[in-house]
């Protein structure tokens, strides 16, 4: 039902400020020999996921769930460390690492001899923190209406100490 409230009056409340000072800096872009460092500690891009930067580096295309460059496949190491992970692996443990922790990207296009000589560019993602020793993990669920539902389950967890590092996944 209807019901009138009256004249509502709001007293107004004012505070000044003094000073607003807004400071930024953008990532910047580095072009080495054989490689491109792409620096965004404590720039505009150092807020979300360290999967949302790896997605906005240049020279980093994401067709499905795989990384390229230069139309080829990638491979990834953290603090020049090879991660031995799935796709989807890598992809929910940079989801789940804060991008305030990444220092930069370096894109390698020629490896030098310290890496896999397995061919291809390597993403090697440089840490301000190294990844915290301990356990993590999640379980993730989807479902989908169509003519007939789908579904889909699946956990993964990580577990690292000092000297070592154990992933599974199930899905």
């Amino acid at each position: 039902k209807n019901e009138n409230l009256g004249t509502l009056v709001l007293s107004e409340d004012t505070a000044a400020l003094a000073e607003v000072s807004i400071n930024y800096k953008n990532p910047s872009v580095k072009r080495e020999v054989d490689r491109l460092v792409f620096n965004v500690e404590n720039t505009t891009l150092s807020h979300g996921s360290s999967w949302d930067i790896l997605k906005k580096t240049p020279g980093v295309i994401l067709s499905g769930e795989n990384l390229t460059v230069r139309n080829q496949g990638v491979q990834v190491y953290i603090n020049d460390r090879k991660v031995q992970l799935t796709a989807s692996e890598l992809q929910t443990l940079l989801e789940n690492y804060s991008a305030e922790n990444i220092k930069s990207i370096e894109v390698i296009t020629t490896p030098p001899a310290r890496y896999d000589a397995e061919g291809g560019a390597i993403l090697n993602i440089i840490t301000s923190k190294s990844i915290a020793p301990g356990y993590k993990g999640n379980v993730n669920a989807a479902w989908t209406q169509a003519i007939f539902p789908k579904y889909q389950l699946g956990t993964s967890h990580y577990y690292k100490t000092e000297k070592l590092n154990v992933f599974g996944n199930y899905s």
